[in-house]
Parts: C-alpha cells; sequence; structure tokens
C-alpha cells in the first residue's frame, strides 16, 4: 500500500495548523478556525483568526506548490488593515519522495511482526509463524519531520502448528494456516527506515473456542 501525496500533503497541513493553534493559545490567543471574513461583498475562508486583547492575527496556509493567488492575498491584507490585525502567509514543504519511506508499510509491519511476534499470537499454538502481512487500511496518518505516525487496521496470516516436530511425523499434532484481523498504531523514523515504537491489538478470541 503507498500513501499517496494528498494524504501527505493533508497531513502536513493539519499538523501545521494544530501546532500554531496550540502554540498560540499557550500564549493567551483565542483561536477560531476556518474564520468567515467579508471583504469588498465577497465572504472567503480563512485557515485561522487568533485574538487576545492586545493583538488579532490572521493566518494562512499553503503547502507545496499552492501558492496564494495575488487577488487573495490583497483581500487578506486589506481586511487585515481594516481590523488591525497582522497578516501571516505560511507556507509548507512537501518532503520529496525519496523521503517517504513509509510508503511500504506492509512490509514495516511485516518485518515488526516477525522480530517481535506479537503475545495474542504467540499463545495461539504451539509454534507460530508470520507469513504474510496485507488489506492495510490506513485511518490517521500524522507526519512530523521526519517522525511519522500511522494508525489503521489489517490482517495478518499465520502458520499455527500444533505440537513438536516429532508429533508432526507421528502424527499426533497438525499445522494450518489462519487469518487474524488486527488494528495497529506504528512510528517510524523515515530517514532511518526503522520503527520507534508500535502497538497492536488482534482479534484471536474467535480462534480455538
Amino acid at each position: 500500500m503507498k500513501l499517496g501525496i494528498n494524504e501527505i500533503k493533508e497531513a502536513i497541513y493539519e499538523k501545521a495548523i494544530a501546532k500554531t493553534i496550540g502554540q498560540l493559545q499557550r500564549e493567551g490567543f483565542v483561536v477560531e478556525r476556518d474564520y468567515a471574513i467579508k471583504s469588498n461583498a465577497r465572504i472567503i475562508e480563512i485557515d485561522l483568526f487568533a485574538y487576545n486583547d492586545y493583538e488579532k492575527r490572521i493566518y494562512e496556509f499553503k503547502i507545496g506548490k499552492n501558492r496564494i493567488r495575488r487577488e487573495q492575498f490583497i483581500m487578506l491584507q486589506n481586511y487585515a488593515r481594516e481590523i488591525g490585525a497582522r497578516l501571516y502567509v505560511i507556507y509548507l514543504e512537501v518532503p520529496t519522495s525519496n523521503k517517504i519511506a513509509f510508503r511500504q508499510i506492509e512490509d514495516i509491519i511485516y518485518a515488526d511482526f516477525k522480530n517481535h511476534t506479537p503475545d495474542e499470537l504467540q499463545g495461539i499454538a504451539t509454534y507460530v509463524t508470520i507469513l504474510d502481512v496485507g488489506r492495510i487500511e490506513i485511518a490517521d496518518v500524522d507526519i512530523d519531520n521526519e517522525i511519522v505516525e500511522a494508525r489503521g487496521s489489517g490482517a495478518v496470516s499465520v502458520e499455527a502448528q500444533f505440537g513438536s516436530t516429532r508429533d508432526l511425523l507421528r502424527n499426533d499434532g497438525y499445522v494450518e494456516t489462519v487469518e487474524f484481523e488486527f488494528s495497529f498504531r506504528v512510528r517510524v523514523n523515515v530517514a532511518e527506515r526503522n520503527i520507534i515504537d508500535s502497538y497492536y491489538k488482534i482479534d484471536t478470541s474467535w480462534y480455538n473456542q
């Protein structure tokens, strides 16, 4: 599975806004998001409007090649002057494709399962071998510099062996392949291509009942 560039842009955009809101609130500002303003009989939305007893600020965020249009800039500039506010236009960088090492999330989780098989899986049989990880669906992704955090769901296929190898030779044991659904949260350093930490919740409750 690949994270599309639109998902990456949206994550960067939301992260930047959330950080700015948090910083402004710590400084004592009241912050309103998607604030509607009226200028020259037109109504437009600005990303953030922040104010306190002494100062007003207008924030507009642009990402990648999406530069602010001259008409929009003049309108925001005029409105800022009207209400005595400072105008901030913030441009956000989009990582180049070779920096986005988070694209093969199946491989990342598969390697993590192979190196540290979750307890829920280890407890289902005598021996458990991880075969495959797939059907990954990302519900949320958060990007902070080189650290990517993703949350979602998927499925892991395992080979479950019941009994020892000697038991199998005597036909006293057996092996079967089974698939379990799971939810996950992983934090990855995309520069070093390794997992910082991970959490998995695997539903094995229906198995061996």
